[in-house]
Parts: structure tokens; C-alpha cells; sequence
């Protein structure tokens, strides 16, 4: 999704970006506090002053951009705060078929952390829950976000465009569009694997 999107103009990658840590970090070290970077750890009496470092940092990172994308997953745990916080804000939340997200979840080595992912029943649960999230976010906040799936983005790239480019008032061009590669039904191969793991694990 955010290869479509960069497609458009004023659109700048981010990627995953650690836009909203450092924000927060310096909020805390600004303030005489313990360094963290956790959001949910930042009182609340410290946020304008936290918009204030974000805003700063996103301006030397978007340049002239307009939009700036950023794919960090873990902010869906501080999601709600940062919309509050922060100003222009919008949400794309992507859903995936489970057991293609929990096949490149468990066949992935991570350098840090996510430590579900050697495990099955933990990625499936981590998933579910991932997916809750989208849910609860989506009805919170209907006039900042938007689900879409995998499988339509790859079935509909231009479609998907379009929705992305509506939500963050953009304009859609006539052009070619970049190709994204298939990875639907992955998993097909391994499903009787994956729920005799699953069965044997419940």
C-alpha cells in the first residue's frame, strides 16, 4: 500500500519510521524526565510539547511532501493517542488471509523482539488480536481511517489507490502503477500443517 501511495505527488516514503519515538524521546528528555519511548508512559500535560518535536521532526523528514507514510507496526498499540496528539493524522490498517500472515510471521528471523513469532499459536493469537485492533480504531476514529485487504491491493491496485489517495485528500493521476508481486495463498501448500500444529497446540 505504501508503494501505491508514493506513487502520487507530495508523497514521501517512510517506511517504518521512528518518527514517533524520537518525538517522545526527546519530549521526555526535554521535560527532565527518564528517557523513554513509549507514548503510553509520556503524561499528558507533556503532548503539546510532544506535537511540537513532531512537528519539527516531520518537517525535516517530509521536506516538501505533503503526505509522509509510515509503516511501523507497533504503533497500532498507541494509534488512538497519536490522533489525538498529532494533527492531519490518517490511518490505512491492511488485514491479510491468517494463515498467509502467519506462514511469513513464522518463516521470517527477526534481528529484535516479536518473540510470538516462533511459536503458532502465539502469531495466530498476536494476529487476532492485531485484528481487533483495526476493528475498535476503525469505529473510533471512521473520518481518519480505513481498512483494506492484501488481497484486494494486489486483485486492484488502482482501486486501492484511489481509497488511500481519498483519505488523504490527494489527487490520482492516469499512469502506470508499480508492481507488487503476488504472495496470496502462500500458505496453501502448508494449511493442513499449520492446523494439525494448531490442533495439536489447542
Amino acid at each position: 500500500m505504501e508503494t501505491l501511495m508514493a506513487t502520487l505527488a507530495n508523497v514521501k516514503h517512510g517506511y517504518e519510521n521512528p518518527i514517533v519515538e524520537s518525538a517522545v524521546r526527546q519530549t521526555f528528555q526535554s521535560a527532565g524526565l527518564l528517557t523513554d519511548k513509549a507514548f503510553e508512559a509520556l503524561p499528558p500535560t507533556l503532548d503539546s510539547q510532544c506535537r511540537e518535536i513532531y512537528l519539527g521532526e516531520l518537517a525535516r523528514r517530509a521536506g516538501s511532501a505533503k503526505v509522509f507514510t509510515n509503516t511501523h507496526p507497533v504503533r497500532i498499540h498507541d494509534a488512538a493517542r497519536i490522533a489525538a496528539v498529532f494533527p492531519g493524522v490518517r490511518f490505512i490498517f491492511v488485514k491479510r488471509n491468517l494463515d498467509d500472515n502467519l506462514l511469513r510471521i513464522f518463516m521470517r528471523e527477526y534481528a529484535v523482539g516479536n518473540s510470538y513469532s516462533y511459536d503458532l499459536e502465539a502469531t495466530r493469537e498476536h494476529i487476532n488480536w492485531y485484528h481487533q485492533m483495526i476493528d475498535t480504531l476503525t469505529e473510533k476514529l471512521p473520518q481518519i481511517s480505513h481498512v483494506i485487504h492484501y488481497e484486494d491491493i494486489i486483485a486492484d491496485p488502482a482501486a486501492a489507490l484511489r481509497l488511500g489517495a481519498d483519505l488523504c485528500g490527494l489527487e490520482v493521476k492516469d499512469g502506470s502503477l508499480p508492481k507488487l508481486g503476488d504472495d496470496r495463498n502462500c500458505s496453501r501448500p502448508y494449511r493442513a500443517l499449520i492446523a494439525a500444529a494448531l490442533g495439536s497446540n489447542g
